[in-house]
């Protein structure tokens, strides 16, 4: 089955997909925000690029509260779902101490997401990083109150192929957002122009983009803006 080409509006195909009408299909949602100063920058907190590992690593978790822990006021675990080398994904639960490293069982080649468990949001920032010498190389951060991962980057698991259908752009208050761009090692930039606008919560741009990407691509998306952004990408995970 082309999902690329089946009728419907994307509202449409993404609800068949959870509803199980789509066979080997699974709707995605990736999120990020961040802070943008006019030029291109990833859309995540502190502006800051993913590291692209060039091997699996250990790696930890840490919060920047104390109050992240099962006898806190905030989050007790987090759910850490990435990528062995061979392409697998692998689902790790971690329980937080607080402002107390803890260490991820199984090394990961990528994380694609991170999001916090139980009722509870989290009081400080809660990063997935590197282990020493490269503890300020993130892979994931999830921002006060969060509870997901807020980042600019996926990559495709083993077997599995991208259906990218839409994305959306939008501001907690007027801000300029000019142009969305995406890459991949094999396509490159991809641009999509804004046309200069401002949006706002309530104006926030849908834009339609249909295009695919197999198994084992590295995906990184940019925004060109001023202010603070929200960028969410609906997409389509099928059997490649």
């Amino acid at each position: 089955m082309s999902v690329g080409t089946t009728t419907g509006t994307i509202e449409e195909r993404l609800y068949s997909a959870a509803l199980g009408e789509i066979p080997g299909a699974s709707r995605l949602k990736l999120s990020g925000r961040g802070q943008l100063g006019g030029g291109y920058f990833p859309v995540s907190p502190a502006n800051r690029a993913y590291p692209w590992l060039a091997a699996a690593e250990l790696l930890e978790v840490r919060s920047t509260s104390a109050q992240d822990n099962p006898a806190g006021t905030g989050a007790y675990s987090i759910r850490v779902t990435g990528l062995s080398a061979a392409g697998a994904v692998v689902v790790q639960d971690i329980t937080l101490t607080g402002t107390t490293a803890v260490p991820i069982p199984l090394p990961l080649f990528r994380v694609n997401s991170a999001e916090v468990l139980g009722i509870k949001s989290n009081v400080g920032t809660i990063v997935v990083r590197r282990l020493t010498p490269f503890v300020g190389d993130s892979l994931a951060i999830i921002p006060p109150t969060d509870a997901r991962m807020m980042g600019s980057h996926y990559t495709i698991p083993a077997g599995r192929r991208l259906w990218i259908f839409a994305t959306r752009f939008s501001a907690p208050v007027a801000t300029i957002i000019t142009r969305l761009r995406w890459r991949c090692p094999v396509k490159g930039w991809r641009v999509q122009d804004l046309a200069l606008r401002t949006y706002a919560w309530a104006q926030g741009r849908t834009v339609e983009i249909p295009d695919v990407y197999e198994a084992g691509t590295d995906l990184s998306w940019e925004a060109q803006a001023i202010g603070v952004v929200t960028f969410e990408l609906a997409a389509l995970l099928t059997e490649a």
